[in-house]
């Protein structure tokens, strides 16, 4: 069953894609902003290569997109994989906003040694489905922000972009300075003639 809902989530999110949705503006924003991947060989979870851009669409709408680089996942094709996240400037403050749960969360289970996992929050995806913001432990001590793509109601926890306190911090300012509008798409290249 959890196969055909990968399956049919995969669907959609390629159907989302392919909905005529083209930014005309993708500027690559410069953050500190690094997303973590469980690392089965050091058996810890690494920070990972993460990008952040912002698009500007015809419509008017600006879309921001945070993109981990995945370790030696290859797709079918030969290029390398990618998890990747996708929300407007309201997902934006819903996932900032839920960063302040995570934190106290983060702060009593680490006091505690308690491990768990457990939803934040769920705010609107552009690309037809859902950013799901979760808590997760890797140990009594060490405590993680997650963010997951879903649709139809699945969530690709494979894709899932992980934060430790740090990273959710960082993550945060990011994500209220675009919520507020102080980050916002600009093609910068034409000034330089």
């Amino acid at each position: 069953m959890k196969k055909w809902k990968v399956a049919i989530a995969s669907i959609a999110v390629l159907g989302g894609c392919a909905s005529g949705l083209s930014a005309n503006i993708d500027m690559p924003i410069s953050t500190g902003i690094s997303a973590m991947q469980f690392n089965s060989v050091a058996s810890q979870y690494m920070r990972r290569p993460t990008f952040v851009s912002v698009q500007h669409y015809p419509s008017g709408e600006e879309v921001m997109t945070i993109e981990r680089d995945d370790y030696g996942v290859r797709d079918k094709y030969g290029a390398e994989a990618t998890s990747r996240i996708w929300f407007d400037r309201s997902g934006a403050k819903v996932i900032a906003d839920a960063t302040n749960k995570y934190f106290e969360w983060e702060t009593q289970a680490s006091e505690a040694g308690d491990i768990f996992a457990k939803d934040i929050a769920k705010t609107k995806s552009i690309k037809g489905g859902a950013v799901q913001v979760g808590f997760a432990s890797g140990s009594g001590s060490q405590h993680y922000l997650t963010l997951e793509f879903c649709a139809l109601g699945a969530c690709l926890a494979d894709s899932a972009l992980f934060f430790d306190r740090a990273g959710a911090e960082a993550l945060k300012e990011v994500l209220t300075d675009f919520a507020e509008g102080k980050i916002k798409a600009e093609n910068v290249s034409s000034k330089y003639n």
